[in-house]
């Protein structure tokens, strides 16, 4: 019986990073690898080792858009729980058994965030110490930001609930923020959102966090995000805010930010 569904987003010739970050075939787990491609020549880039394993579902779906990506993969899930990932991890060898461990002991959680490290070691971005689960909403007052590739989903708890898929790499406009969406929209259906002290592996992707400062994408993106979880006046407020903030700590220019900001709220209300 199938306990966990590893669900792999790629594009293009990502197909070809798969096969070596699959895990020797455990029994109650299974990967659903979905490939966009660009070209359907592309298509003959999917490994035959993929194939052939039981364990793995391969499918493909035409264009761009790692939303668009997620959500075609979360409609094949089947196990209870369902972990998000790109094709860029690498999952340590009991990755899957203490996540199997941990959901014997979270019975009241319905969206658990995982931790990553870099290759080098180092935690992926900044994690708050804790021994236990830690509601979303504390860990955030400590300065964390939930990624998709942290998300383990309980299936039954998901209601429809799916990725935005205005938001993300390869949408037409903005360039991140669908896993704040995403989370947010789950807050509203009364889920309960916990960050666990497990990881699972490393990831060579950077953070948005990472590129906030330089790129007007993910300018936008912040902003978009804030109108569509917060509403007009609180996006405002914050996007001020984040101006300041760029201003002070960083010593940066803050109108190009808050402009940005400013059109991803204008478009987030326009395509609503």
């Amino acid at each position: 019986m199938q306990q966990i569904d590893v669900l792999i987003c790629t594009i293009d010739r990502g197909i070809e990073r798969v096969e070596t970050m699959l895990l020797p075939p455990q029994q109650g787990v299974r990967y659903v690898v979905s490939m966009q491609y660009t070209d359907a020549k592309l298509l003959a880039l999917i490994p035959q080792t993929l194939r052939q394993r039981s364990d793995v579902l391969v499918t493909t779906l035409a264009g761009r858009g790692l939303s668009r990506n997620r959500n075609h993969a979360l409609s094949l899930a089947e196990a209870p729980w369902l972990l998000i990932a790109d094709d860029d991890e690498q999952f340590r060898p009991s990755a899957f058994r203490d996540i199997l461990a941990q959901t014997a002991q979270i019975g009241g959680i319905d969206i658990a965030l995982l931790r990553l490290n870099r290759p080098d070691g180092a935690p992926l971005k900044f994690y708050p110490k804790t021994s236990a689960p830690m509601p979303l909403r504390q860990a955030q007052r400590l300065g964390y930001s939930p990624a998709s590739v942290e998300m383990l989903l309980r299936r039954d708890a998901l209601q429809g609930l799916r990725f935005d898929e205005r938001f993300g790499l390869g949408s037409d406009r903005l360039a991140s923020g669908e896993e704040d969406v995403f989370i947010a929209a789950a807050e509203r259906k009364g889920l309960n959102v916990c960050l666990l002290p497990l990881t699972i592996g490393t990831t060579a992707a950077e953070t948005t966090g990472d590129r906030f400062l330089t790129d007007p994408r993910v300018q936008m993106s912040k902003g978009a995000a804030f109108s569509a979880i917060y509403g007009l006046p609180s996006a405002l407020w914050r996007t001020l805010k984040h101006g300041a903030h760029a201003l002070i700590f960083q010593r940066k220019n803050p109108m190009k930010i808050i402009r940005n900001m400013l059109r991803g709220i204008r478009y987030e209300r326009k395509t609503r």
